[in-house]
């Protein structure tokens, strides 16, 4: 990809579209070509196969060489000392995958109060919830002022649809963030469906990768400044 290349929003599948493809026009608008800094959920790497891969990468629970043990909700840094961040956590949750108790041992689910080691599925939507504004948070801690983070979401249908990229662009301007930019990835192939069952919502064959920066935090001094001018001659702010 080159600076000539015409970067478009929505990638897909059937024409050579991947979570790759996403993060290198990523890398390539926000971060000067460069690799991000911090992968915080990075479990084994599969969107970064080919591509760049991140500074330091952490997982609750590693399975492949060079990830280090962290909770995206609790990363090992001081405030305001990364400069960009990628992050694809799990989407599903409710009565699909692993929650299904037949599933418990064909795939390592252990507990629905506690999900698996790696957040491979959520109990509810609450769940999900709790987590990603946690992880919201502590992105916004960690992060430089105009700092790039990549959060990609899927929106889910476990009886009601549940538009989650919605909430995460919500969460995400209430902890200090910026939109920069929205990527789309389409991939509609290897999607389970049960084609007995009524349907009753369209089926979900789009990601979402949400390109948000951390807003400047103003100084006193600035706000001031900011305050004489709005006030000076015209109108006159309530203190």
């Amino acid at each position: 990809m080159n600076m000539r290349e015409n970067i478009e929003s929505v990638h897909d599948s059937r024409h050579g579209g991947s979570d790759q493809t996403i993060l290198r026009a990523a890398r390539q608008l926000f971060l000067s070509g460069q690799p991000f800094e911090v992968d915080a959920c990075y479990g084994p790497g599969m969107m970064h196969r080919g591509e760049a891969q991140p500074r330091r990468k952490f997982d609750i629970n590693p399975t492949v060489p060079g990830v280090e043990r962290a909770d995206c909700r609790r990363l090992p840094f001081a405030d305001a000392t990364v400069s960009s961040i990628v992050v694809d956590l799990p989407f599903a949750f409710g009565n699909h995958g692993t929650n299904r108790p037949s599933n418990k041992v064909s795939r390592g689910y252990s507990d629905p109060a506690t999900l698996n080691a790696c957040y491979s599925q959520f109990h509810s939507y609450k769940e999900l919830s709790d987590l990603y504004q946690a992880a919201l948070t502590e992105f916004a801690r960690v992060l430089k002022p105009k700092g790039i983070l990549a959060f990609k979401c899927q929106d889910f249908t476990d009886g009601k649809h549940y538009e989650t990229h919605c909430d995460v662009w919500r969460w995400a301007l209430e902890r200090g963030f910026r939109v920069k930019d929205m990527l789309i990835k389409v991939k509609p192939e290897g999607k389970i469906w049960d084609p007995n069952k009524v349907q009753r919502h369209a089926r979900k064959v789009n990601t979402f990768w949400w390109i948000f920066e951390k807003k400047p935090t103003r100084s006193r001094a600035a706000s001031r400044a900011a305050r004489r001018r709005a006030t000076d001659g015209r109108i006159q702010l309530r203190p």
